[in-house]
């Protein structure tokens, strides 16, 4: 998995990141100033950094800020500005930046076998027993959720977020839909499990 820095000078903010990126499968190295932050930078490298919005004169690359939305319109203005996670942090939407952070940062991984199924995120491509399979874009991107977050039980909610890039108001039936047709496709019934009244897991 990846290998995080995190610059934050609150010790409680950055013990609960180091803990949610850990139960992610992350390594992580903590940085209570910019100094150290950029000390540690170039003796170390890290595939994301995660910083105090109060840090960003860092200029690290790959840097996602943390920060109320009050601050980084006071610090940046109103119009773009650096991508950033708002607080309070709620370890769904958390986890969801992170894995969209560090796909564009390092790509996909190496392909992945569930079941009779091969899942290759780097070249777009699903196999099933050796022969490709086509999927829908939608289904495809519930299937590359799930792969990402494979063995961690998913919303309904964190799908729709990720898959149609809904943050709030999207339908959940369509996610069950979607799940039936993969299970079919590519006959991962046995795979894609179902947590009560919570969501999915991937068993790979």
């Amino acid at each position: 998995m990846a290998h995080i820095l995190i610059a934050e000078k609150d010790e409680p903010v950055a013990k609960w990141l180091r803990r949610e990126l850990a139960l992610l499968g992350h390594t992580c190295r903590v940085a209570g100033d910019a100094q150290q932050a950029q000390a540690l930078s170039h003796s170390e490298a890290f595939d994301l950094v995660l910083a105090d919005a109060a840090m960003q004169e860092l200029a690290l690359a790959h840097t996602l800020l943390v920060g109320t939305k009050t601050a980084m319109n006071r610090r940046f203005g109103k119009g773009p500005h650096p991508v950033y996670i708002a607080r309070p942090l709620q370890s769904a939407d958390f986890r969801a930046h992170i894995d969209e952070a560090l796909m564009r940062t390092c790509g996909d991984e190496v392909p992945v076998q569930v079941g009779p199924c091969r899942v290759d995120l780097a070249h777009h491509r699903v196999l099933v027993n050796g022969a490709a399979v086509a999927l829908t874009p939608q289904e495809y991107a519930v299937l590359a959720a799930l792969t990402r977050h494979r063995g961690e039980a998913m919303s309904r909610e964190m799908l729709l977020r990720l898959a149609w890039g809904y943050d709030v108001g999207g339908d959940t039936r369509t996610v069950d839909v979607h799940i039936q047709k993969l299970r079919k496709k590519l006959h991962l019934g046995g795979c894609i499990q179902t947590v009560y009244k919570f969501g999915y897991r991937l068993n790979a």
